[in-house]
């Protein structure tokens, strides 16, 4: 037995509003996300736009620094070049004095003068005996950047106590 307490055209009204009232409340739910989602992108924007500004903020400071690091880096660079270009016209001078300060004794210095731009030498003193003399000079001799002048015979006419000064060319190139 079949019971209908509704006529078919209220069914299909029933059954249309019901059909309605499903769209209208998933239209509603899409409306609601359609605006959180809307919310969210607006948050994100401002967020990403914040985060954007302080990378450029940050990128600003490096490259502010970076040009005084390069600033530091090209004065330093400067000075090697400089240092490089001073040791390029250096010899060991030192070599040269603790050379010619040597001696087995019997030799006193008075003065040592060296001109470098002339490459130049004058060892002026005094030697204990005429060997002692001759014995410094045939050192000095041996040197291979020293090129020296003979000893003056009125020197070796003494025997004791002579006052000397010798004379020499310097090569720097032959300095170790």
């Amino acid at each position: 037995m079949n019971l209908n307490l509704i006529s078919d055209e209220q069914k299909i009204e029933i059954n249309k509003s019901l059909i309605f009232n499903s769209i209208r409340n998933a239209l509603y739910i899409f409306l609601l996300l359609l605006i959180m989602y809307a919310g969210v992108l607006l948050y994100l924007k401002n967020y990403f736009k914040l985060k954007v500004g302080n990378i450029t903020n940050e990128i600003e400071t490096i490259n502010a620094s970076s040009a005084i690091f390069k600033e530091k880096v090209g004065k330093i660079n400067a000075y090697i070049d400089f240092t490089g270009q001073v040791q390029s016209g250096y010899s060991q001078y030192s070599c040269l004095i603790d050379d010619i300060t040597q001696n087995d004794g019997g030799i006193y210095f008075d003065s040592i003068g060296m001109d470098i731009p002339a490459s130049s030498l004058r060892i002026v003193g005094m030697a204990d005996t005429r060997d002692d003399l001759i014995g410094y000079h045939a050192k000095l001799k041996k040197l291979e950047y020293l090129s020296l002048e003979e000893l003056p015979l009125s020197i070796l006419s003494t025997r004791n106590n002579l006052n000397f000064e010798i004379s020499a060319v310097i090569n720097p190139a032959n300095i170790k």
